[in-house]
């Protein structure tokens, strides 16, 4: 049983179900060895999920288990053992993040990204906790875009939405009032006051005889384009063949998924992702002339189609069923019932009707594009797809949208029947064209307003009155912007359509309700504008007492109202602002703030807002982002912030820098005051910009002008001394250790002709080196398969001893042999007919093409590897760092120390090796590119 994760922890069990998790992790206490391993708990205790005294409790009882013989030593050991595990969680580091997507995580605008956890904030700095740096790191706030946090939706609480004029939007019952404005008793804030002046409107959060609510995303259907609507779809698991399929097999037990949406094809692959051998699609096919409809269908195994209720083809198979039917204009229920017959499903349907002929009604459907955003709102960048959400509408309704786009919210709203019919002529539907807002209905337009440049939101209130044709636009404060007559508006059964139509496209409210006749307005034209209901009994309770007043009607007029009465307070005279703030507070609930950032913990946070004199203090639970407006746009790398890193939890740019404290060098992300050390324990790669890395080697190439390219994947200049008794004899600029066994070598390069190298071309380098030389050659056009590929193919030498290594001259010849001995001048090599002496000028390099051992497969290694300017490439263990070098340890060549200002590439974490492999013919033929690849 594995151990307990996060997330079920976070769920909030108890001690003793972490209790039952360690008795099956660690069944026996005795074995100390076993139970000395902490680290799952460790990482509950480091992320605070574990409370230090749950897991003391935890601990007491598994070892108050143990009595009887050997108590004194076994109490020793208990309390040694606590008081380890305590020691460690108190100096244990930020654990690593088991789900990254469900941590916080900080984004900059260039689309980096760190996970982690957050420390604290003010306005100078954010400390930030991640296990990728040994200390927390200190970044401005304004260097980034924003911090997001693990989401979570829940509907508004509380009676009232109240919206200031500085774009925040508050849930709450209204606790007091008087001229200068009111008592917000908010759940985040506290008891807060917002003056008259500062609001927008204040509306209920459910309003009485409400119709529709479309300020979630989970309150819409998702419309993609199908000619099914309103269509749902139900899979199952019933275990039964095709053949024997019926009906009755369809019980709740076996069902594994469901889903709806606004209009769909019979799409297979919502079968095929979720599994299961039975799936059901239910919509209404919308018939646009009456007459005769023709059904054919066929399947792999079993299928019924049923319309309006009525079987159409029943038991249809893999022969083409069809059946005629006479169908009026309008919507019919369509049912298909479909189990496939175990091999890759395969469905067809096709629909004719009246003047088209074999219409599909199974296909894939387009992507959806809607998701759902910060503050839990649908959101989409894609103007294809669109939204749908049924509703009854009465003779007389209002109707209240929120909208925001990216620069200017560009779409199309209609009330209308379904998906099909939402944008054609006669519609009635709301559009944007350029900067004007119209109005469609019947085959005609009116113009209703012009949206102002750089309004990134519209608040549209209308009220639709059917018997007398009315229909008025208001802001949503209830500025009155137009009113038209004798309009045929829509009623009945229909539904609501949005679409984008620009570059995104965010419903943060949608609202309808009916209009009861008896509802009235204060008259004053001071603010606010109370809107009231005749009797309360048709409004919904609010939370405070039902003697509470609230007192109205500006500063020379006062109304008193049953706080259960009030429906909305409209301020017509003002108007939203352009938020002038630094950070913008996003909740899951849908309330936001805008505020500048003093101070924050994990769960409060100090913010100046617009709507108070003072720094309000604020719950953070359920904050979902912050995001800081004003960040600057860093698409563009600045100079000094240009080299990059990847790793599980992040992708930074920013600046690698030596001489931290640690065995790992630090890493200063854009908008650090200073460097952090690294804790490269996992995949992790880093790359040098060109710029930051030293023109010139540390050392004179004449010096050491050989290669060694071992079987672990080094490479690295070298002064070859010898061959003697298997060791390849040596010195190094890096290395102390001078020799190193030929068994350990895949090939060396006597005189340089291997082309400039980087991580990825390091260990092809004998292929490289052999195509370099046969491209000196002048009219020789062989590649290196044509004229190694002869060498390796012959069979005379079954005896691996016999043959090990090939020999490259400068010329291009190629020797298969062994390699026996070599010294400042010669080189002995054996071949089939006998020892040969070669002048070591004359020779280009040497490959090993089999080992006369027994190989072993490429071991996977937890060893950092390096890449430098001048293309040496080995794997150690680092020790140390100082402002110039760093050192570190090979279990090869022994203690090594490379000039920080070489490294060009860093690789981190355990991977499999890819070269040294035992086989040169498949090493070849899979692993050799060109140099210029």
């Amino acid at each position: 049983m594995p151990w307990m994760t996060f997330a079920e922890v976070r769920k909030g069990h108890s001690c003793q179900r972490v209790r039952d998790r360690l008795d099956e992790s660690f069944p026996n206490v005795d074995d100390s060895k076993a139970f000395m391993n902490f680290d799952p708990l460790m990482h509950l205790v480091a992320e605070g999920v574990l409370s230090l005294s749950c897991l003391k409790s935890v601990l007491m009882m598994r070892l108050e288990r143990q009595r009887g013989a050997g108590m004194f030593l076994k109490t020793c050991f208990r309390h040694l053992l606590i008081l380890c595990v305590l020691l460690k969680a108190q100096v244990c580091p930020a654990a690593h993040l088991e789900d990254p997507h469900s941590s916080p995580v900080i984004h900059w605008q260039n689309g980096d990204f760190l996970h982690g956890q957050l420390v604290s904030a003010d306005a100078e700095q954010i400390r930030w906790n991640s296990p990728l740096f040994e200390t927390p790191i200190a970044l401005h706030p304004l260097s980034l875009k924003e911090v997001r946090f693990p989401r979570q939706h829940p509907r508004p609480m509380g009676d009232f939405r109240i919206r200031t004029i500085f774009g925040d939007i508050l849930h709450g019952p209204i606790h007091a009032s008087d001229r200068d404005g009111l008592v917000i008793k908010h759940g985040r804030l506290g008891e807060v006051f917002v003056a008259y002046p500062h609001l927008y409107s204040v509306a209920r959060t459910t309003f009485p005889m409400e119709l529709a609510d479309g300020g979630r995303f989970e309150d819409w259907l998702v419309a993609l384009g199908g000619p099914v609507q309103n269509m749902s779809y139900r899979i199952y698991q019933t275990g039964a063949l095709a053949a024997a399929f019926h009906p009755e097999n369809l019980k709740a037990s076996s069902l594994m998924h469901s889903g709806q949406f606004a209009s769909s094809y019979f799409d297979l692959g919502l079968f095929q992702s979720e599994g299961g051998d039975v799936v059901v699609f239910e919509g209404d096919l919308d018939i646009q002339e009456a007459g005769i409809q023709t059904f054919q269908a066929r399947c792999d195994g079993v299928g019924i189609l049923f319309v309006d209720g009525k079987s159409c083809l029943e038991g249809f198979g893999d022969t083409v069923a069809g059946a005629d039917l006479e169908l009026s204009a309008g919507p019919h229920r369509l049912k298909l019932i479909y189990a496939h017959g175990g091999q890759r499903p395969d469905l067809r349907v096709w629909w004719s009707g009246v003047g088209f002929r074999n219409r599909s009604l199974v296909g894939t459907n387009r992507a959806s594009g809607w998701h759902q955003d910060m503050l839990g709102h649908a959101h989409t960048y894609n103007n294809r797809s669109a939204l749908f959400r049924p509703v009854d509408l009465p003779s007389n309704y209002e109707m209240e949208i929120e909208l925001a786009g990216f620069s200017r919210p560009h779409f199309v709203l209609a009330l209308t029947r379904n998906e099909t019919v939402a944008e054609k002529a006669s519609s009635f539907r709301l559009e944007t064209l350029g900067q004007e807002l119209m109005l469609h209905y019947s085959g005609r337009q009116e113009s209703v307003m012009m949206m102002h440049e750089n309004t990134s939101e519209l608040c549209l209130r209308m009220t639709f009155d059917r018997d007398e044709g009315s229909l008025r636009f208001f802001h949503g404060n209830g500025k009155r912007i137009k009113e038209f007559e004798g309009l045929p508006l829509p009623a009945g059964p229909l539904g609501i359509y949005v679409r984008n139509a620009g570059e995104s496209l965010t419903v943060r409210r949608c609202k309808v309700r009916s209009l009861l006749k008896s509802e009235a307005q204060t008259q004053s034209k001071a603010s606010p504008v109370i809107t009231f209901a005749e009797s309360s009994s048709t409004m919904q309770q609010s939370e405070i007492s039902p003697q509470a007043k609230f007192r109205g009607g500006g500063p020379d007029a006062s109304v008193d109202v049953m706080a259960d009465d009030l429906l909305r307070l409209d301020f017509p005279n003002h108007s939203l602002q352009v938020p002038d703030s630094e950070a913008w507070w996003c909740f899951g609930d849908g309330e936001q703030f805008y505020g500048d950032l003093v101070s924050m913990s994990d769960d409060h946070a100090l913010l100046d807002v617009g709507f108070s004199d003072q720094a309000s203090k604020l719950r953070t639970e359920g904050l979902t982002q912050l995001s800081f407006l004003h960040s600057p746009n860093l698409y563009v790398a600045r100079q000094e912030a240009r080299d990059k890193l990847d790793h599980p939890l992040a992708r930074m740019r920013g600046r690698l820098v030596s001489g931290q404290t640690g065995a790992h060098p630090g890493w200063q992300p854009v908008g650090a005051s200073k460097a952090s050390g690294l804790r490269l324990n996992q995949a992790t790669h880093i790359k040098v910009h060109r710029d930051h890395v030293a023109p010139s080697p540390s050392w004179d190439p004449k010096d050491f002008p050989s290669k060694i390219f071992t079987q672990k994947g080094d490479c690295f200049a070298a002064r070859i001394d010898g061959l003697r008794d298997a060791q390849l004899i040596f010195e190094s600029p890096f290395l102390t250790q001078q020799g190193i066994h030929i068994e350990q070598v895949q090939a060396i390069e006597l005189h340089h002709v291997v082309p400039a190298l980087n991580s990825e071309t390091v260990s092809k380098a004998p292929a490289f080196m052999i195509q370099a030389i046969i491209d000196r050659q002048n009219g020789d056009s062989r590649t290196v398969e044509e004229m190694i590929q002869p060498l390796l193919d012959q069979s005379a030498y079954e005896n691996p001893r016999d043959w090990t290594h090939l020999l490259i001259a400068r010329n291009g010849d190629v020797l298969k042999g062994r390699w026996v001995e070599m010294n400042a001048t010669h080189l002995i090599f054996a071949t089939r007919v006998r020892e040969q002496r070669f002048d070591r000028a004359n020779i280009a390099g040497c490959i090993q093409v089999q080992s006369s051992k027994k190989e072993k497969p490429p071991e996977a290694t937890q060893a950092m590897g390096l890449l430098l300017a001048d293309g040496t490439q080995f794997f150690w263990e680092p020790q140390r760092t100082s402002v110039t070098d760093w050192y570190g340890d090979s279990p090869i060549y022994g203690q090594a120390r490379v000039p920080f200002q070489r490294v060009m590439e860093i690789t981190a974490g355990k991977r499999r090796l890819e070269h040294g492999l035992a086989d040169y013919r498949s090493w070849i033929r899979s692993g050799f590119q060109s140099p210029d690849d």
